[in-house]
């Protein structure tokens, strides 16, 4: 069996106790998509959370375990791609 990389479509993605973010579900446009807001609102938690989904590391900590909420036990980030043609 081969697989390979292509083309994907982020259909949805859930974050809970990630950083910041309590909880956000993100239903993404198919073309542009832009995040703003107030400093500490969580933007760089979700730029950082889709990394962690395509990489399985983060770019600001060494541990992912870091990236767990504060008093919290666990994070959860999910998604729902779907190959483009």
């Amino acid at each position: 069996m081969t697989i390979t990389a292509g083309r994907v479509f982020l259909e949805r993605f859930h974050l809970r106790n990630f950083r910041n973010v309590e909880a956000s579900l993100v239903e993404p446009a198919r073309r542009l998509n832009v995040f703003f807001g107030d400093n500490g609102q969580g933007k760089t938690s979700v730029i950082e959370a889709l990394y962690v989904l395509a990489t399985t590391r983060s770019f600001r900590c060494q541990k992912l375990g870091e990236t767990v909420r504060e008093g919290e036990t666990h994070a959860e980030v999910r998604a729902r791609v779907s190959a483009l043609g």
